[in-house]
């Protein structure tokens, strides 16, 4: 048997704990604060105020992001929809010149 193996058996076996060693376990137990002490304490006031708070924000932002890109949707529609409609008038205004000159040289 190699040192390592020799090591790990020794590192393996059992020990009895030092004189006092629940007692301590035990101490440490009841100091230790409660999971519903923990959970009463993180709900106390001002952290809830500051969570509400930090949630109205991001709601807030959230919001105020979405109707700042729908209204930014809008106007682009807006522009391109008068850029139609100018579109559609010059189209209109040079058909008209053209049923003109047609006209023009049917009578001729």
């Amino acid at each position: 048997m190699d040192r390592f193996e020799q090591e790990l058996r020794d590192a393996l076996q059992p020990r009895q704990p030092a004189p006092g060693f629940s007692a301590r376990v035990l101490a440490r137990i009841e100091e230790a604060p409660r999971s519903e002490q923990r959970l009463r304490n993180w709900f106390s006031v001002p952290r809830l105020r500051w969570a509400s708070t930090g949630l109205l924000c991001a709601i807030l932002l959230t919001g105020l992001g979405y109707h700042y890109q729908q209204q930014k949707q809008r106007a682009r529609g807006e522009a391109m929809r008068q850029q139609v409609m100018t579109a559609l008038h010059i189209a209109g205004a040079k058909l008209q010149l053209a049923q003109g000159k047609v006209q023009r040289l049917s009578e001729q």
